[in-house]
């Protein structure tokens, strides 16, 4: 199983005037799906908003991979 994950495209999220994307971070946690025993935990991604494409009519944005790692 690869240990990365790929976006190609972030929806708009409406953030509001009091999220500062300097300060702010985007956890990615991503965990298997079991059916008869608990999901296991396989991995996270934190992104700072401030490095997040923005959207813009017309804009491609390229998929980038990003490296999961352990709990802190």
């Amino acid at each position: 199983m690869a240990s990365e994950i790929i976006y190609g495209y972030i929806p708009r999220l409406g953030i509001d005037d009091y999220v500062k994307p300097a300060e702010h971070k985007l956890v990615l946690q991503v965990f298997d799906e079991n059916r008869l025993t608990r999901d296991d935990f396989l991995g996270m991604v934190e992104l700072t908003l401030i490095n997040l494409p923005k959207e813009q009519d017309g804009r491609v944005i390229a998929p980038t991979k990003y490296v999961l790692r352990p709990r802190r």
